[in-house]
């Protein structure tokens, strides 16, 4: 009988970006890209090690060494094994364990992670960049899949699943209740081979291939990433079909250097960078907030987040000028910028003064695009140039 009841976990709740840099892959995948209904990436093998995983609570390196394992098994043919002493050093840098002392062995944040795979690397393997992925958007997670090799993901595990051969939805109350039995990283491995079977696909988690539903994953899957392995990326090359890799990789660039070492150029890109990293996103109360507005905040916040790019690309200090905006009935910040002008350059603001003020970032200069806050559908929202008459305000003044 199953029962995974005594394995470790180690999973830790989303550690959202304090910064709010953490790219969203959708940004980067044309809309016309081919999704495949069925994948394997485990080329017949079932057993890939624990990697610790059985032992210690270190599944959030576990995942990646399985990653490793998936994309060299599929980029060169042969797997190559992240050994368990660089699982352990990654898990005492990342997690901050110390051998011997159970009190420390608390698991790890996916976010710090992915930082860390990034900068310093697991066992001689690095990746080149990371974006999230909405785990409920079946056709991105099939589709990072595809083109990356598998996907990093993140698990709210049931009491049910304990003794589950096939993890399967069976409530969602009480022993089926969202992380009741805790949280565990694991990567994707095969999706939709067989629709006969009972289950959708196969993680790989403690060493071997665990079958689930897609309802359960759809439940309990709170936190996916697609990340780009040197390994697969060799493979590949900076060519994928319907992905803008460069665009990510320079994105992903811009978002964590350091301020002061942008040329104007760069920090024209970070701007535009940072917008689009918000797409899709609703906050308000964030961007509020960091424009040192305090509650109750207003309805209408493209305002707010076209300050917040600016003050988080570390540009200004500006708080919304609300006085500014009462007796001029403008913007509440724009009147710091260069006189407005016809012509935009990358990361300018984009002002709408009638029938009704609207601020927006640009994102693209040819064709032009603009990422709006409070867009359509009340989210962060790409848009062309708006249908009412518009000016640009330069940040040239900033850089």
């Amino acid at each position: 009988m199953t029962d995974f009841s005594r394995l470790p976990l180690g999973g830790r709740p989303k550690l959202e970006d304090a910064r709010g840099r953490t790219l969203q892959l959708s940004t980067y995948v044309a809309p016309s890209a081919v999704v495949p209904n069925g994948l394997d990436l485990t080329r017949g093998e079932t057993e890939f090690g624990d990697m610790l995983n059985n032992k210690l609570g270190c599944c959030g390196l576990a995942a990646p060494g399985h990653i490793v394992q998936l994309a060299t098994l599929n980029s060169g043919g042969i797997m190559v094994t992240v050994t368990d002493a660089d699982i352990l050093k990654a898990y005492q840098e990342v997690g901050g364990y110390v051998p011997g002392d159970p009190s420390t062995d608390q698991g790890t944040y996916m976010l710090d992670v992915l930082r860390y795979w990034r900068k310093t690397g697991i066992g001689g393997h690095k990746i080149l960049a990371f974006a999230e992925f909405d785990p409920k958007d079946e056709r991105m997670r099939r589709y990072a899949n595809t083109v990356f090799g598998s996907t990093l993901m993140a698990i709210a595990l049931p009491k049910t699943a304990q003794r589950q051969s096939v993890w399967d939805l069976v409530s969602t109350t009480g022993d089926g209740a969202p992380a009741s039995w805790g949280r565990h990283a694991v990567c994707d491995a095969e999706f939709g081979m067989d629709p006969d079977r009972e289950h959708d696909g196969q993680l790989v988690t403690w060493g071997q291939l665990q079958p689930y539903t897609l309802p359960f994953r759809r439940t309990y899957c709170y936190e996916a990433y697609a990340v780009v392995t040197m390994d697969w990326l060799n493979s590949v090359g900076r060519t994928i079909t319907g992905l803008d890799v460069d665009r990510l990789l320079g994105d992903l660039e811009l978002v964590t250097a350091p301020p002061q070492s942008r040329t104007p150029a760069e920090a024209r890109q970070y701007v535009a960078a940072l917008a689009r990293s918000y797409l899709g996103r609703s906050d308000e109360d964030t961007f509020w907030a960091r424009c040192g507005v305090a509650k109750p905040y207003p309805t209408s916040w493209c305002g707010a987040f076209a300050l917040s790019i600016l003050r988080e690309a570390g540009l200004c200090s500006w708080t919304w000028d609300f006085e500014w905006l009462n007796q001029y009935n403008r913007s509440g910040f724009l009147w710091h910028l260069a006189p407005p002008r016809h012509t935009p350059e990358l990361g300018d603001m984009c002002y709408v003064d009638q029938p009704y003020q609207h601020h927006a970032v640009v994102v693209r200069t040819d064709p032009l695009e603009l990422v709006n806050g409070n867009g359509k559908g009340g989210v962060v929202a790409l848009s062309g140039a708006p249908t009412h008459p518009h000016v640009f305000y330069p940040i040239q003044p900033l850089l």
